[in-house]
């Protein structure tokens, strides 16, 4: 790599890293509030699943709770470490692309990769994907050598980060299987076949059965196995194939379409050059892809698992119309009239991906400042409870920010874990515990409170019934005593009338 691809890469990723840190107040919401409050919690002696539910994997509550007990309870500490990770991931992900092909290749993926708006707003945040991905393309680009080398070591190690990207989020785990794919498409040997698997699945164990042993030890293994694995099996969103897609569409597809035309081209190009990585990049995103497609999920954060993947097939599909482009001009050509065509090709994928991620940019910006209102919200509560009274929030964020614990089934009111146990004895547990404090804020009152949310996005009217009633009486039995914030920042303190 020369010296000046290496100034210009080390430019983008500062100015990556400068980007995302101009969202780190962002307010604290849903699986981040989670995340934080579980790691916290932990550090002060509960245990994961056995004492605090969640059907998520171990992996980042364990890394909250190390911040943490390091540095005390600072968000920022945790959300630092997740943005650090996002960048060091566009950075493998540049080796990857130099590894497989050329340091062109390589700059353009980690650009498409750094700058795409999804994995960009979620890297600032403290959420399963961010790490999840970090160990993933870690543990491709130490394949690249295993499998160059048939280095049973390399397979070894790169199979532990596979564990590790699977205790992030379970859904890691399907790197082996693209690994595997990868490995039978070569056509080796059945015995190189079986060693190289073989060392793959002992590297995956290396990483899982501590964590087993720790939980056993606790007496959380059962429970640890219900939620992460049995509980996910036992609950739908209630979404048609229909509506997953529309979804995608909606939310993944028309937010950055650049990407997704130029990945689906480097696709396409991939299957008809068939280098030797390149059905390894194709398996990966179509596997990363169909895997969320069946757990038809509402959510465009599980779409960031494939982003690396359709990444690295975008620059390969640039790379080959610059490589054209070049060609043409130095060799005085006759088509002149191509090498213009593909010229103002790149120079409009490059304006239409910068306005899309300008106006991404700003869409987060506008929603970048809510952690200090819910900073004074919290201290509100502070101030007018005393330290072991019971409050009620549908955000796990609020009782770690005012420091106490939650009392209710449910950490969270998440709109899944609505529809999988529903909420109808939440005022039965208002009026026993006698709760004078409840937080709500516009995000959990669009999302979690409002029936149409359950009626039209998941197609459930026995939830968007139960939640209507229960919002209705909460209403009726506590009056708004102090607002923070405004718009989708506002935050709303309702006090009993009851008590």
């Amino acid at each position: 790599m020369d010296r000046k691809s290496h100034y210009l890469l080390m430019a983008i990723l500062i100015f990556g890293f400068i980007i995302r840190s101009i969202t780190l107040f962002r307010a604290v919401r849903g699986d981040e509030g989670s995340f934080l409050y579980f790691g916290w919690m932990i550090v002060k002696g509960r245990v994961l699943y056995r004492d605090l539910f969640n059907e998520k994997a171990p992996g980042v509550f364990f890394i909250a709770a190390f911040i943490f007990f390091l540095f005390g309870k600072n968000i920022f500490a945790v959300r630092i470490l997740s943005m650090f990770l996002s960048i060091l991931t566009a950075l493998i992900i540049f080796k990857i692309g130099v590894k497989i092909n050329n340091p062109l290749m390589g700059l353009i993926s980690a650009i498409l990769y750094e700058f795409e708006p999804i994995s960009l707003h979620y890297s600032t945040i403290v959420f399963t994907e961010t790490f999840m991905i970090f160990f993933i393309v870690l543990a491709v680009y130490f394949y690249i050598p295993a499998h160059e080398k048939n280095s049973y070591r390399h397979y070894l190690f790169v199979g532990s980060l596979i564990g590790l990207s699977a205790i992030m989020r379970q859904t890691g785990a399907i790197l082996l299987v693209v690994i595997i794919l990868h490995r039978f498409y070569n056509r080796d040997t059945p015995k190189r076949l079986l060693q190289s698997i073989g060392m793959l699945i002992i590297g995956v164990l290396i990483s899982i059965i501590p964590i087993i042993i720790y939980f056993q030890a606790v007496n959380a293994l059962t429970d640890a196995v219900y939620d992460i694995i049995l509980y996910k099996l036992s609950y739908s969103y209630g979404f048609t194939l229909f509506k997953t897609l529309e979804i995608f569409i909606n939310q993944v597809f028309l937010q950055n379409v650049i990407l997704w035309i130029v990945g689906l081209g480097g696709a396409l190009f991939a299957l008809e050059r068939r280098k030797q990585y390149d059905f390894f990049l194709v398996a990966w995103f179509l596997i990363s892809f169909l895997v969320i497609i069946v757990m038809s999920t509402p959510y465009d954060h599980y779409y960031i698992q494939g982003m690396p993947a359709i990444s690295l097939l975008g620059g390969i599909f640039v790379e080959k119309l610059i490589n054209i482009h070049e060609n043409i001009v130095k060799g005085n050509s006759q088509s002149i009239a191509l090498a213009s065509t593909i010229k103002w090709l790149l120079v409009s994928f490059a304006l239409i991906g910068s306005l899309m991620y300008g106006v991404s940019l700003y869409s987060d910006m506008k929603y970048a400042h809510g952690l200090p209102y819910q900073i004074e919200a919290a201290d509100y509560i502070k101030s007018h409870t005393s330290p072991d009274e019971t409050i009620l929030s549908p955000d796990a964020a609020y009782y770690l920010l005012t420091d106490r614990e939650n009392k209710y089934k449910l950490a969270q009111l998440s709109a899944g874990n609505i529809e999988s146990f529903g909420i109808s004895d939440l005022p039965q547990f208002l009026e026993s515990r006698q709760i004078r404090y409840i937080i709500f804020d516009q995000y959990s009152v669009r999302w979690r409170f409002n029936e149409e949310t359950y009626r039209n996005f998941f197609n459930d009217e026995i939830r968007a019934v139960e939640v209507k009633i229960v919002f209705e009486w909460i209403l009726e039995n506590y009056v708004l005593e102090k607002t923070f914030g405004s718009g989708i920042e506002e935050i709303y303190i309702y006090h009993s009338q009851l008590w």
